[in-house]
């Protein structure tokens, strides 16, 4: 793992989750059921990844295991996370449009990022 990316690939070299140790935090007892019992629980703060959400995963490896030599437009069925995590991923693999199916229960404010 290291922090500074350059060249070419820097940008889609940062957004590879392969490149990130997310923290792990364990609970505090008040906050364990099973602290009697001495297990500890650890979390993995999974939203220090680059796009701080955990749907960045697959998007990257969506992109990754396919082709896209020729790919010039995107579509996506979402409720926001995916559909914001491929598009950035996806505009630095230079696919220019990106074209997102969301539901109408999505909020404003996710709405209007998207």
């Amino acid at each position: 793992m290291h922090s500074v990316f350059y060249g070419d690939e820097a940008l889609l070299d940062y957004l590879d989750p392969e490149n990130y140790i997310t923290p792990l935090v364990e609970l505090p007892k008040q906050l364990n059921p099973f602290v009697k019992e001495r297990v500890s629980i650890f979390a993995k703060m999974l939203t220090h990844l680059p796009l701080m959400n955990v749907k960045s995963i697959p998007a990257f490896h969506m992109l990754k295991s396919s082709s896209l030599k020729g790919v010039t437009t995107l579509v996506e069925s979402s409720s926001g996370n995916t559909a914001l995590s491929l598009w950035v991923i996806w505009r630095a693999f230079w696919i220019k449009k990106t074209q997102a199916f969301i539901s109408h229960e999505v909020t404003g404010g996710k709405l209007k990022l998207l």
